[in-house]
């Protein structure tokens, strides 16, 4: 359309076109679907959106986090999700992964780092699973503690691109572990179950293995995943709080396998007592006992070794065997033989 000074003025459809251009990518970003929340940042973490993929976010504390958005963490750097009140999911600096859902099955593609997730089965609904994917493994979980690691690691020959080298610890719980094809993506075989304790290693397109974790292991691999600006007085507290109710658990198992108390030896005139009960094994009278000699009676032999016990064990492995009995201490404290009196010994008879 041409005015009077000889220009052409857009036509009203033109502009509609043009406004339609420029909305529908916002309208685009502003529906997409949430997945999670940041709740604890450290350093330089980035969110590559779906929708704007040139276009890297600066996440921040309180952040949303979007299905699809490519999360990456930088040097010295740390990022804690909350996703969907059911999973946290703390990345490692020097990490990149990708959170994405279908119906019953939300997804965390981890390209290369570290991350920690923890699932809250109460919050899982039935049939829903959370999965893994690495580039040559994937994982189900359900109500896990699981911490998985992707790395490279240098092929036979220069020649050759380096190989991916994929991890997956179990620290509580149980994941079923499947070997995955780089290239099409898709299974390969049966799965694995890999049970608490465990790690599941795949190098390259090799068969996968199964190995225990061992209590000097835990830590090394918990490396980086805890934010450096939680307060060092807090982790103290926390430890001596960890370290008191494992000694006190120790104490209870104690007190509920020591021996019951002896009864008193009733005798004919001129007979000779013989005891009902065998000497107590020295490694439980305490260091002071002699070869031969009884402890005494109750809980105090197993407690004087208490002290040794403790001392010969790192914190660490003392919390992971007070924890795998933990089941049985509730109902061990529940009966009077804790709790009460000891029982009186039978009167003699008259």
């Amino acid at each position: 359309m041409h005015s009077k000074h000889g220009m052409v003025k857009p036509s009203r459809s033109v502009i509609v076109v043009l406004t339609l251009c420029v909305l529908v990518p916002a309208t685009s970003r502003a529906q997409a679907a949430k997945a999670g929340v940041v709740t604890t940042l450290e350093g330089n973490v980035t969110a590559t959106r779906a929708a704007a993929p040139l276009e890297p976010v600066a996440l921040k504390f309180k952040d949303d986090v979007l299905l699809q958005d490519r999360i990456t963490t930088g040097e010295q750097s740390l990022a804690r999700l909350l996703l969907g009140g059911k999973a946290v999911v703390t990345v490692r600096e020097r990490s990149i992964l990708t959170i994405a859902e279908a119906p019953g099955r939300s997804t965390i593609e981890i390209e290369s780092g570290k991350f920690a997730l923890v699932v809250a089965r109460e919050r899982m609904r039935t049939g829903e699973v959370i999965e893994i994917r690495t580039p040559n493994a994937i994982a189900g979980v359900r109500g896990t503690v699981v911490i998985t690691e992707v790395a490279s690691v240098p092929s036979a020959t220069t020649a050759q691109p380096p190989r991916v080298v994929s991890n997956f610890y179990v620290l509580r719980g149980s994941v079923e572990a499947q070997l995955l094809d780089p290239s099409t993506r898709a299974p390969i075989g049966a799965p694995r179950m890999i049970n608490v304790l465990e790690r599941f290693s795949v190098t390259g397109i090799g068969a996968g293995a199964v190995t225990p974790i061992r209590p000097e292991q835990v830590q090394p691999i918990h490396a980086g995943l805890q934010p450096k600006s939680y307060p060092p007085t807090m982790m103290g507290a926390n430890r001596q709080a960890m370290t008191a109710r494992a000694m006190q658990g120790a104490v209870v198992l104690a007190t509920a396998l020591a021996p019951p108390p002896s009864k008193p030896q009733t005798t004919n005139p001129g007979q000779q007592a013989t005891p009902t009960e065998p000497a107590e094994p020295a490694a439980l009278a305490g260091p002071t006992a002699r070869a031969g000699s009884r402890a005494p009676p109750g809980p105090t032999a197993p407690l004087a070794a208490l002290p040794a016990l403790l001392a010969s064990r790192a914190p660490f492995a003392l919390l992971t065997r007070v924890t795998s009995l933990t089941p049985i201490i509730p109902r061990v404290v529940d009966t009077k033989t804790i709790t009460g009196p000891p029982p009186k010994p039978p009167a003699p008879p008259k």
